[in-house]
């Protein structure tokens, strides 16, 4: 932005004082002022100056702006310059005064589209949840659980209850394409984008502005390698600090004797992937949110979606801008309801998370999840007395169904989604054995294999595996490769897994190979075996104390009881009353007919018919 002005000038003459037209302008640079003092052709001085130093400007005729003026009344043209910057604040609180003019009539037809969008679902029996999730197969294919899962995410810290959105996985598993479907559900407005951010620079982007994160997603996008993680390392502990306190204050030197300081107000979450490498995860950052895997068995629908990709049409683009359009309001205009969300599954939650050493923090994120998928299925639900809604136990199956692994893995200590997924993988080669069983099952393969000794003739069995295995006849299969990422030094990978079957040690278990059935010289590798455990057991029961319905009926009365036990009658296959506890069950976590929406059309990928060659040959 620039101002300028023409103006009479004095200058000193041998003959006296005569008048000289003078062009002085001032251009805002930001941080800093540039000002000219221009003359003809013969002078064109420019200075460029903090912002705070204007009233302090040399005026002699050896400096910047006034090099070759002898004579001129310098003191009247420093006072334009000063005047210009009256100017320019005008301008500036104009402009700004119209920005944010638009901006609320923007937001006002957002906010209506929103509410208009949620009175859709209302007519036409559709849960804005499996909207979301269907709408998501226009832009990327198989991953609807992820995107709802991001979704849900930056909801909740769009309403001010920060949850970290973290993935890690192999490079080219489609991270950053997944990340920017879900964030392009989202209006601008509520993220930041900051990738590859160095301490400086993202002090830079908020000294003016200490709202700046408030409420908002800060992406970093791909962390890439090691270096990368390095740099952005402070930048990463001030992000955690917003999100925990919602607070930061420090400085910056400009020069040795000017400091900035720098306040930032307002909770935030961080948004980034990466893939595996020698430097782990904080487990603050991923207790502090959800940490996601791009899907590992998608590959037919991957392929069929980049062969349609090729023939979608214009009318296929409008079709999918107009279910994102809608997705966008409706989130924005669900974040201005003054709605309270009432979970009565917490103690659910509460004994599902208790083992884990950051089991508060994972109780309080988690409940954060299952409420924002409450709302966003604010359709299908009672807005009691006008201002507070229930989660239910269609939402409570549905948030069960989307977090199967993450759940498995969050209830065990420091066991990620990714050890999930290994253990998954390993559950098709390897057949379980029973814990009092595990030498005798060793002893069988002895002889079965006419030997004394655990040696390469019988190592590839239905029972027993070594690290070395796993990563000579498995590294193809994406949930190894996800674990091993990047890392190229064998000893390094061998570790890798090492420590990810250690962490599953309540699922596998490790036999050590005795002296008389090893023949070779160095070390003995460990035996790794599937445990025979329930953790794959479809059916999962759930509850509500009767101390929650205490509670309710002191603040809320009967009304809201008969209310939830009805929602888990009308929707519980297996409803029963347990002494002190009302007790549901999800049937099959792997059904997933609850996510069905058959609203929306789907992509022609999804619905291609077969056709018989033969026929036109």
């Amino acid at each position: 932005m620039k101002v300028d002005k023409i103006v009479p000038v004095s200058m000193k003459t041998s003959i006296g004082e005569i008048q000289v037209d003078c062009n002085i302008s001032l251009e805002d640079l930001g941080k800093e002022f540039k000002a000219s003092v221009c003359i003809g052709d013969e002078i064109q001085n420019q200075h460029i100056f903090r912002k705070k130093d204007i009233d302090k400007l040399p005026t002699g005729i050896n400096s910047n702006l006034f090099k070759g003026m002898k004579g001129f009344d310098t003191e009247y043209i420093l006072s334009i310059i000063q005047s210009l910057e009256e100017e320019l604040e005008l301008i500036k609180e104009k402009q700004q005064h119209q920005i944010t003019e638009a901006y609320e009539k923007a937001q006002i037809e957002i906010l209506k589209q929103g509410k208009d969008f949620y009175h859709y679902c209302i007519d036409n029996n559709i849960l804005p949840s499996n909207y979301i999730m269907k709408a998501s197969r226009w832009k990327v294919a198989s991953e609807e659980i992820n995107i709802l899962r991001i979704i849900l995410a930056i909801l909740s810290t769009m309403r001010g209850e920060p949850v970290n959105i973290i993935s890690v996985a192999s490079a080219g598993s489609g991270k950053s394409i997944i990340e920017n479907v879900a964030f392009d559900m989202v209006h601008e407005h509520n993220y930041v984008i900051m990738n590859y951010s160095t301490p400086a620079s993202f002090k830079n982007a908020c000294i003016d502005n200490p709202y700046l994160f408030k409420n908002k997603i800060v992406r970093f996008g791909d962390r890439g390698s090691a270096i990368a993680e390095e740099v952005m390392f402070e930048v990463n502990s001030i992000i955690k600090i917003l999100n925990s306190e919602g607070y930061y204050h420090s400085s910056k030197m400009i020069s040795q004797n000017d400091i900035i300081d720098i306040e930032l107000i307002g909770k935030c979450a961080m948004c980034f992937s990466k893939v595996e490498n020698e430097l782990s995860l904080d487990s603050q950052d991923v207790s502090r949110g959800i940490l996601w895997t791009p899907s590992l068995d998608n590959d037919n629908e991957f392929k069929d979606f980049y062969r349609w990709l090729d023939f979608k049409t214009n009318e296929d683009f409008e079709y999918e801008d107009k279910l994102f359009s809608n997705i966008r309001n409706y989130l924005d205009w669900l974040v201005t309801l003054d709605i309270e969300i009432i979970n009565p599954y917490k103690d659910a939650l509460d004994w599902l998370f208790k083992g884990n050493e950051a089991y508060r923090r994972l109780l309080n994120k988690q409940d954060n999840i299952l409420k924002m998928l409450a709302l966003i299925n604010l359709p299908n639900k009672e807005i009691i007395d006008g201002n507070r809604i229930y989660v239910t136990n269609q939402d409570f199956e549905m948030y069960y169904k989307l977090f199967y692994k993450s759940l498995m893995a969050l209830k065990e200590f420091k066991v990620k989604e990714s050890d999930i997924n290994l253990y998954h993988s390993l559950k098709l080669r390897y057949d379980s054995i029973d814990e009092e069983d595990i030498y005798n099952k060793f002893t069988e393969l002895l002889d079965e294999n006419h030997s004394d000794f655990y040696d390469e003739h019988f190592q590839h069995n239905d029972l027993f595996f070594t690290v070395n295995e796993v990563i000579n006849n498995m590294s193809n299969v994406r949930s190894v490769h996800n674990i091993i990422g990047n890392i190229e030094n064998g000893k390094n990978q061998r570790n890798k897994i090492r420590s990810t079957l250690k962490r599953l040690e309540n699922f596998i278990g490790e036999l050590y190979i005795p002296d008389e059935n090893w023949k070779y010289n160095g070390v003995k590798p460990t035996l790794y075996y599937i445990k025979n455990s329930n953790v794959t057991n479809k059916k999962v029961e759930y509850f509500i104390k009767s101390s929650t319905f205490d509670i309710i009926y002191r603040y809320y009365g009967e009304n809201d009881i008969r209310y939830i036990i009805n929602d888990m009658k009308k929707h519980c296959k297996a409803f029963k009353k347990r002494s002190n506890r009302l007790v549901g069950c999800i049937e099959d976590i792997n059904d997933k007919s609850i996510f069905n929406c058959p609203i929306i059309n789907n992509p022609e990928y999804m619905e291609l018919e077969k056709i018989n060659l033969d026929k036109y040959i």
